[in-house]
């Protein structure tokens, strides 16, 4: 048995080595907004009354469904409204750090090539899982004890520091919960792609498992390992029940996730492949049929997710005058001077995050075509009669096309719910107009992830930070009273807010024309540097 394991711990310093700024940019990034979010909620709802009035508009149905419930509706704390607004939503991106970081190490590394190598060097079957998995209990625990700790110092009577232990190692649970599955995935799939894509459906089955749940049948929320986070409740009743069963089930889950990779070939897996086509499609004979191809799994999901997260906030468009009504501080998410009702308001604030969410799959697009150099399939298709800057713009074009699609799809999604729970609903036009209005700053977007793969493709992930970056902006700068030139550097923040704003035709046309300046900067860069040394 120790030889199945031999060299884990050299393995875990040189994953360490490799994911360390990885590591600090995922923990810091969450911590960070987690901590801030605290410190500025004491000033946004300083009276109890205003705790109160939203404590009713959280026993919405549609809220529970988002965010879960809460045993402290009635004595509404600054430490239970955050942890109740805050917790889930944080696991979430925990969860997704922890699904990639599991996956890129297990399946992606064998895809690649590099586990091979690895294991013709005296290292043991099982070193690489027990080694990533070490590495992401590093992590967890790191990210639960600065919680702990950031939360714990901001020294708010309602968030002691035992709770502040709580809410981090309810994150920590919760981010191991998933590791642990996305190993089990990983034997069970053949491909990185395929881990990742049971390990994200896995983790939107939890997410809708206990919506339905906490609505429809609380007590059955305790079967989705999603709701173990805020079941424990921190700074209401401390329960340390949920995090106990989580590290229960991360044993079981990992118990077999290292027994079926004793048990199975290298780059095998449990799950039956279908059967490949004798010949190939003749879509797959052009540039852009082999890059949609590649792409139509991704996109699809997105596509739907997008669609489902407009529906989501649509749902609560019922309950926002009661929301909003007399608070100023939540007011100031909203435009100035504005005399729209709160709905339509709300709505272009909302709209925000919809582009911000429709950027991802536009990344994604494009991002696509690094990784297929990285994994040295680009070398394969440059040696046939296809050049650099078809294969470049074939790409672009479907990011540009997935981004019209997105807005589209989450648009509708918002108009279906609002309409089911508005007597007066804002028509169908509007909304389309107003998503619309953003789809050249998705466009510019792409062509700074464009840029990046022509001229710095090892900087990629600049692209992801500026979306972070412009979240944060947009959707709280007036919450977090951030200076005007901060805005200024975000694109969302030059479209027109529809329908509280006129449509002025001039900075979208101004975005889209520097959306393509910037795009042919990036094919004149893509169709000159070495792309072998860039791997």
């Amino acid at each position: 048995m120790p030889k199945l394991f031999a060299s884990s711990m050299r393995l875990l310093r040189f994953q360490l080595r490799q994911d360390w700024l990885k590591l600090m940019l995922w923990i810091a990034g969450i911590s960070l907004f987690s901590i801030a979010v605290g410190y500025s909620l004491p000033g946004l709802f300083p009276t109890s009354a205003e705790r109160q009035a939203i404590a009713e508009t959280m026993r919405n149905p549609a809220m529970i469904a988002i965010i879960g419930p809460s045993g402290a509706l009635d004595h509404y704390s600054i430490g239970a409204m955050f942890s109740h607004e805050m917790l889930l939503f944080t696991a979430l991106a925990v969860a997704v750090m922890n699904i990639m970081l599991v996956t890129g190490h297990t399946r992606g590394d064998e895809e690649e090539g590099r586990l091979e190598m690895l294991r013709s060097m005296p290292v043991g079957k099982l070193a690489v899982l027990s080694a990533t998995f070490m590495e992401m209990l590093l992590a967890n625990g790191l990210l639960a004890l600065i919680h702990g700790i950031g939360l714990g110092a901001l020294g708010l009577e309602s968030m002691s520091v035992a709770g502040s232990m709580l809410y981090g190692v309810s994150l920590g649970v919760v981010g191991i919960a998933f590791a642990a599955s996305s190993a089990l995935f990983a034997q069970l799939a053949a491909s990185s792609r395929g881990a990742i894509s049971l390990s994200l459906a896995f983790l939107g089955a939890n997410y809708m498992l206990r919506a339905v749940t906490d609505v429809s049948a609380p007590e059955f929320s305790w079967l989705s390992p999603l709701a173990w986070g805020y079941l424990t409740e921190p700074y209401v009743k401390n329960s340390w029940l949920p995090a106990l069963i989580g590290l229960l089930y991360c044993g079981g889950i990992l118990s077999a996730a290292f027994r079926l990779n004793h048990l199975r070939d290298l780059g095998a897996g449990f799950l039956p492949q279908r059967g490949g086509r004798a010949h190939a499609k003749p879509s797959l004979l052009s540039p852009h049929g082999l890059a949609l191809r590649l792409l139509k799994a991704t996109l699809i999901s997105w596509i739907i997710a997008l669609f489902v997260i407009g529906i989501t906030y649509g749902s609560v468009f019922g309950d926002l005058d009661s929301f909003f009504e007399g608070n100023e501080s939540l007011e100031l998410m909203l435009p100035k001077d504005s005399t729209y009702t709160l709905t339509e308001q709300f709505m272009s604030v909302l709209m925000v995050i919809l582009a911000v969410a429709g950027t991802i799959p536009v990344l994604t697009a494009i991002f696509q075509l690094r990784g297929e150099e990285k994994k040295g399939r680009m070398d394969a298709i440059y040696a046939a009669a296809v050049s650099r800057k078809r294969m470049y713009f074939t790409y672009i074009a479907i990011g540009a096309g997935i981004g019209i699609v997105s807005m589209f799809a989450s648009a509708l999604g918002l108009y279906l719910a609002q309409a089911a729970v508005m007597e007066t609903p804002i028509d169908l036009g509007t909304i389309l107009l107003a998503a619309l209005a953003y789809v050249p700053a998705l466009l510019f977007m792409l062509s700074i992830g464009s840029l990046l793969v022509g001229a710095l493709p090892r900087w990629t992930g600049i692209g992801w930070l500026y979306l972070v970056y412009c979240f944060i902006v947009d959707y709280m700068g007036g919450l977090l009273q951030l200076p005007e030139w901060m805005k200024k550097l975000t694109v969302f923040n030059h479209v027109p807010k529809l329908p509280v704003e006129s449509l002025h035709w001039g900075p979208p046309l101004i975005t889209a024309v520097l959306a393509a300046g910037i795009c042919l900067a990036g094919a004149a860069f893509y169709r000159r540097r070495d792309i072998i040394e860039n791997r």
